[in-house]
């Protein structure tokens, strides 16, 4: 694993990925599977990183109240990659009239509950944070706040911010970031008659590097 990967997993969750549900009285704080699948390709890289489902276990059918079945199972996950294999478990249930949706929706949720614990072992930036008690006074915890989306270079692993304005643009590598991820808007704008291509050049000028490498990233995204 390299800086950029590590500095990645230890970087706040953006509350913007913070979702809420209630469960047994009590208001409780995570991330939605999808979400920390693609943090995991951002930091590693798509096919860079694995998923092996080890195990997954039914363990109750209960014929609930009005003709619906509640369904429990249990799943054991294995994630490999550039970091120390990790391993999660994690339960689901599922209600439903009918049996067979129940026991498929259980057991996909519960092999998605084990990912998550499993890659929440890997840094803040995956789960960790949630575990953080909030702040007594203010109710906050330190790790999860409002940031910027982020943006990583994947020949050195390096994680910068996504700029929202050229003129917040610092360094060659925030440029990258900004036109690699607006690419779409810039060719738009193109076809508009409102060509940037001026804009991003004094931007590079200003942060020292050159608009024939701008044309490489956009060539290459």
């Amino acid at each position: 694993m390299n800086d950029g990967q590590k500095k990645a997993l230890q970087a706040p969750i953006p509350t913007a990925a913070v979702t809420q549900r209630e469960q047994a009285g009590q208001t409780l704080d995570y991330v939605e599977g999808w979400w920390v699948i693609n943090r995991m390709n951002e930091i590693f890289g798509n096919g860079e990183w694995g998923s092996e489902l080890v195990a997954l276990e039914h363990v109750t059918t209960i014929e609930a109240q009005a003709g619906k079945f509640d369904v429990t199972y249990r799943a054991i996950v294995r994630l490999t990659g550039p970091f120390q294999t990790q391993t999660g478990v994690g339960f689901a249930s599922n209600r439903s009239s009918k049996v067979g949706d129940a026991h498929e929706s259980a057991g996909k949720s519960a092999e998605t509950d084990a990912l998550k614990r499993a890659a929440v072992k890997l840094g803040l930036q995956l789960g960790l944070a949630l575990y953080e008690k909030p702040n007594k006074q203010t109710g906050e915890r330190t790790h999860v706040k409002d940031s910027l989306p982020t943006w990583t270079c994947t020949e050195t692993g390096e994680v910068v911010e996504i700029k929202p304005k050229l003129d917040e643009v610092k360094s060659p590598l925030e440029l990258r970031a900004y036109v690699v991820t607006k690419k779409a808007s810039i060719v738009t704008a193109k076809a508009a008659g409102k060509d940037p291509t001026p804009k991003i050049a004094a931007t590079a000028a200003r942060v020292g590097t050159t608009l024939e490498a701008v044309e490489g990233w956009l060539a290459a995204a």
